[in-house]
């Protein structure tokens, strides 16, 4: 149910080029990469034995420390990670799970930077800047019981805001 959202937002992180990771990354990843993983999931219960699932899904952009184009940088700062965060949120804007088409109710973004020596964070944009984006989905879920033998079954509704 989450890995589709998670399934979803890779293929449609697809468009940048970059390697997807999901979950973690391993060990000598290559940069730029994404890695993307649920934050969040929220269940809220509602009338008639509907459930509200509100997920979270976290897409981490690291990029590397020399990009092919020197033109995006200028005093130290990476200007391609803006051009590249236009993409995430236009990517994931609309994801694609359960066979429906999702859209999210909120995006958010941040930044961060990398020190080169000894990787520990600093609140300045650098050459290895990395970049968060969140988005969250919703989407109600009925449980219906079929028969005692078969057990649940899930049905699912788009999510409309009221």
């Amino acid at each position: 149910m989450v890995n589709d959202f998670i399934i979803g937002a890779a293929s449609a992180l697809k468009g940048p080029g970059y390697p997807i990771y999901i979950e973690e990354i391993p060990m000598n990843f290559k940069r730029p990469c994404f890695t993307l993983k649920a934050e969040a999931v929220k269940v809220e219960p509602y009338l008639s034995g509907y459930f509200k699932e509100t997920i979270t899904v976290g897409a981490e952009l690291y990029m590397s420390e020399t990009e092919e184009s020197t033109e995006s940088y200028e005093e130290g700062r990476n200007y391609r990670i803006a051009e590249i965060e236009a993409e995430i949120y236009e990517a994931l804007r609309f994801v694609e799970a359960d066979g429906k088409l999702y859209c999210a109710k909120n995006m958010s973004s941040q930044r961060k930077s990398q020190v080169t020596s000894g990787n520990t964070p600093s609140n300045v944009e650098g050459l290895g800047a990395i970049l968060l984006v969140k988005a969250e989905y919703s989407r109600f879920v009925k449980k219906v019981i079929t028969s005692e033998d078969e057990g649940y079954m899930e049905e699912l509704y788009d999510y409309y805001n009221l």
